[in-house]
C-alpha cells in the first residue's frame, strides 16, 4: 500500500511541477486554505454565538475534537513528510515551516471538521464548501506537503466525525 501512495504522490506532485498554473494554484491553495477555512469557521462561529443555535455544539465540538485526534495520531504514527520519506525528492516550493508529523493531514482534518459544520448547519452552502476542502486537500500534496493517503484520512477523519457527532446529538436532542 506504502509503494502505491508513494507512487500517486509522485504522479500529482510531478503534475504539479509540470504544469506551471496547478503549480501555481496548488501553492495559493495549500497556503491559502487555512485562513479561508479559518475565517468562514469564525464568521458562522459569531453568527451561531448571535443568534443562540442549536447547532452552536456541533460547531464547536467537531472541528475541535477532530484535530484533537490529529495530534494524538500524530503522536502515535509519527510519519515523515515526502521530502523526508523520499530523500531524492525536490522541493523547491515547500513552505520550510512545514515539518512535524504527516499522517493524517491536519490541514484536511481542519478543512472537512469546518466545511461539515458548514454544510449540516447551513446546506445551500454545502456543495461548496466541500469542494473548497478537497481543492485544499488535493493541494497539499500536489505541493508536495502530505502523501495521498494522509489528506484522504484526514478528510475522512475530519468530515466523519463531524457526521457521527452530528448524529449523536440529534439523537440526544430527541
Amino acid at each position: 500500500m506504502a509503494a502505491v501512495d508513494e507512487r500517486l504522490f509522485l504522479i500529482l506532485f510531478d503534475w504539479g511541477q509540470r504544469s506551471p498554473v496547478l503549480g501555481a494554484v496548488a501553492t495559493v491553495a495549500a497556503r491559502g486554505a487555512s485562513r479561508v477555512f479559518s475565517s468562514l469557521y469564525l464568521v458562522g462561529l459569531m453568527y451561531l454565538l448571535i443568534v443562540g443555535d442549536d447547532h452552536l455544539g456541533l460547531y464547536i465540538l467537531g472541528p475541535a475534537l477532530s484535530i484533537a485526534l490529529t495530534l494524538t495520531f500524530h503522536r502515535f504514527v509519527q510519519r515523515p513528510r515526502p521530502g523526508v520519506g523520499l530523500p531524492n525528492l525536490r522541493l523547491q516550493k515547500l513552505d520550510v515551516r512545514v515539518r512535524g508529523a504527516s499522517f493524517p493531514s491536519k490541514h484536511s482534518v481542519s478543512a472537512f471538521s469546518i466545511a461539515g459544520v458548514i454544510a449540516v448547519r447551513w446546506p445551500a452552502l454545502g456543495v461548496a464548501v466541500l469542494v473548497l476542502a478537497a481543492v485544499a486537500a488535493a493541494s497539499r500534496v500536489i505541493d508536495g506537503a502530505h502523501y495521498p493517503s494522509d489528506v484522504a484520512a484526514g478528510s475522512v477523519l475530519g468530515l466523519g466525525l463531524v457526521c457521527l457527532l452530528s448524529r449523536v446529538l440529534i439523537a440526544a436532542s430527541l
